[in-house]
């Protein structure tokens, strides 16, 4: 007897959920077979994006009803916590187990271990955030961390890479390390962010002027993260309108939770991070002064201000 092939559904349809979505769709479809999507915001550019690319939008009672597999990739902790509440009391009511739930957000570790103990001993709960901006989403090339029991791991890595991503980071059964790991690593995205603005700043000062600092940057850390924000903060293209459909790769507002859960790990473990401490103050007076939805780079406005330089020197009418 022929197996009925798995059930996948995709809840989170943001600017990074979309491009996921959309890859996983398009994947699926080659075997005629369509994703269930869901988002707490039922009408937006990204979910008319996914549908048209073949997914089929559902309630979270439907996914409830249908899945094998449900992603998980949003804003928050409370909003991950509201949505596996509803799933577990549709799941409840109808009696379905062994669900496979691979959580792809930015949480905190104590998150991760609240939602596991949730979903756990009756479905499955592996963790599994990501590194990379939309951009990345939308082309595959995000690196996938795993953590959670070795099969489940194993399974979720076939599916998401390549369809997802071009790599998956394996960090065992403990279900916190992923998380802990995409902290880590989010620490050193922001800390480089007051590094970088510095850089820039110091050079212009000196003389010496903000392009040439990138042209060393690109010369010297070819292929790196490091060009790629300082040309961000040189260009100020850390600037967002609201008003627009345009997003930032990494928004203020998020920016700040991730270094509030960075923080809140290195208080647990007695491990002072002044780098980042340092880049969410910056942030912070961004968001208070100016907007929480620019980018991350906008770190460089503070620092340019206490240097007694103006940041709009070349914004673009």
């Amino acid at each position: 007897m022929e197996e009925t092939a798995e059930c996948l559904a995709f809840i989170g349809i943001g600017w990074m959920g979309s491009g996921m979505a959309i890859n996983l769709q398009k994947s699926l479809a080659t075997e005629g077979r369509q994703l269930l999507i869901h988002n707490r915001t039922r009408t937006n550019e990204q979910v008319e994006a996914t549908e048209k690319a073949g997914a089929k939008y559902v309630s979270l009672e439907e996914i409830a009803s249908q899945a094998d597999i449900i992603m998980t990739c949003l804003a928050n902790d409370d909003a991950a916590m509201s949505v596996f509440n509803q799933l577990q009391s549709f799941l409840e009511a109808n009696g379905r187990k062994g669900i496979i739930f691979a959580e792809m957000s930015t949480l905190s570790p104590k998150t991760i271990e609240q939602l596991s103990q949730m979903v756990e001993p009756t479905h499955h709960f592996t963790c599994c955030p990501i590194f990379g901006p939309p951009a990345a989403a939308a082309s595959a090339t995000l690196l996938v961390l795993l953590s959670g029991r070795q099969d489940i791991r194993e399974k979720l890595r076939s599916l998401f890479v390549p369809t997802i991503g071009r790599a998956a980071l394996d960090l065992g059964e403990d279900i916190t390390k992923a998380s802990k790991m995409k902290l880590v690593g989010n620490y050193f995205i922001l800390s480089l962010q007051s590094i970088i603005a510095e850089g820039l700043t110091l050079g212009e000062k000196c003389g010496l002027g903000e392009e040439q600092v990138v042209d060393y940057l690109e010369a010297f850390f070819p292929n790196t993260v490091l060009p790629v924000y300082a040309k961000r903060m040189n260009r100020n293209e850390f600037l967002v309108d609201p008003s627009t459909d345009k997003k930032a790769p990494f928004a203020v507002s998020l920016a700040r939770k991730d270094a509030g859960h960075i923080q809140e790990l290195g208080r647990e473990y007695n491990c002072p991070l002044q780098a980042v401490e340092l880049t969410d103050k910056r942030l912070a007076q961004v968001a208070e002064e100016h907007s929480d939805t620019w980018d991350v780079t906008s770190v460089i406005v503070p620092v340019r201000e206490a240097s007694q330089l103006p940041y709009e020197r070349k914004k673009q009418e």
